[in-house]
């Protein structure tokens, strides 16, 4: 989602740094030095909090440059930074990014909300749902959609063609699609049970994991015993999402819980049809292609939506766009809102 502003905001008058909380090289690094950008790396706030707090301190102290101090953030733990940040005399957005956590960030998260929401000049959220689980009950937050760039995801059957022969799939083969990290929220270990099942049914299925994360050995590890190695492939972390979906026919998602799942818009967006839970009923669109699993851990009903799912044909998939480019969900339509509000800060300053 940042990217994706990153490379469509007008940067002869706006420029993105990032802060990263990991050690290793991410996707993006390249294509952000090369837009002009820089990447401080901090240690983990959750690892090691005073190294942490200690870094971000320094890189406001020693860079006057920074006025703006804009937060992405799951859960409330980013209270510690954005003090920082006003301790330093910056202006603060907190923008939300989901609406639950695991239990011992939960805890955190209800201890620190309150502080957090008090300290943000400006309150962002990718949802509703994201909002009221970030912000204080009455506090005002602004929605900014998560926009893709919807040509790119426009259905192109070439593509679908070449990946599916990289990926050695046949042309009358289901595939069944997931891109998400691999992770505890996302829950692929599910999805892997659900495929499972499905495999027994339709055996000419295939299934892509589109993503990597802290899961990925133990969902190997899972493929392996249950005897699915030729038909789960593992894909990693890609630059080119859209070519994956163009070759997929269905998309399924089996998080626990999402702010808001830009994979669903992109999905949607390449025509793909949907088996998902009840819970991102918000985020559907395309209703007409869409199976929704209204008992989760029901592996029984997975399986009877992913059966009853019928792939759309090319003529719909090149279709299925239109809908979510005329919702706002373009990045050409949302640039303009995020280049509006960052010169309405430099207008205004912090908030009253």
């Amino acid at each position: 989602m940042l990217m994706m502003l990153y490379r469509h905001i007008d940067r002869t008058k706006f420029q993105f740094d990032f802060v990263v909380h990991d050690s290793s090289e991410n996707i993006y690094e390249q294509e952000i030095i090369s837009l002009g950008g820089r990447i401080y790396r901090i240690p983990y706030l959750s690892k090691s909090p005073l190294q942490h707090m200690k870094a971000l301190d320094n890189i406001l102290k020693n860079n006057n440059e920074y006025r703006i101090i804009h937060i992405h953030t799951t859960y409330a733990i980013m209270y510690f930074d954005a003090w920082i940040a006003k301790k330093n005399g910056k202006v603060v957005i907190v923008h939300a990014h989901n609406s639950s956590a695991t239990k011992i960030h939960t805890l955190a998260h209800y201890l620190l909300k309150g502080k957090l929401s008090k300290l943000a000049d400006y309150r962002l959220s990718c949802s509703s749902t994201s909002g009221i689980w970030m912000f204080r009950k009455n506090d005002v937050f602004t929605i900014w959609k998560n926009a893709i760039d919807t040509k790119e995801f426009y259905f192109d059957d070439r593509l679908r063609s070449k990946i599916r022969k990289e990926l050695r799939i046949a042309d009358d083969s289901i595939l069944i699609g997931n891109v998400a990290r691999l992770s505890f929220q996302k829950n692929q270990e599910l999805l892997i049970d659900i495929f499972n099942e499905y495999h027994k049914i339709e055996k000419k299925s295939k299934l892509i994991l589109v993503g990597s994360g802290e899961d990925e050995g133990k969902l190997k590890l899972k493929v392996d015993r249950l005897g699915l190695s030729k038909d789960v492939i593992f894909i990693g972390n890609t630059s080119n999402v859209s070519q994956y979906l163009m070759a997929m026919d269905i998309f399924c998602l089996t998080s626990r819980w999402e702010g808001f799942g830009i994979s669903m818009i992109e999905a949607q967006t390449a025509g793909l049809a949907l088996v998902v839970p009840s819970l991102v009923d918000s985020m559907i669109k395309s209703l007409e292609y869409v199976h929704i699993v209204d008992h989760y851990q029901d592996i029984t009903l997975w399986v009877k939506e992913l059966c009853e799912c019928i792939p759309l044909n090319f003529g719909q998939r090149r279709q299925a766009y239109n809908k979510i480019k005329e919702d706002g969900y373009d990045i050409h339509t949302q640039i303009k809102i995020v280049e509006n509000f960052y010169i309405s800060i430099e207008k205004r300053g912090v908030v009253d």
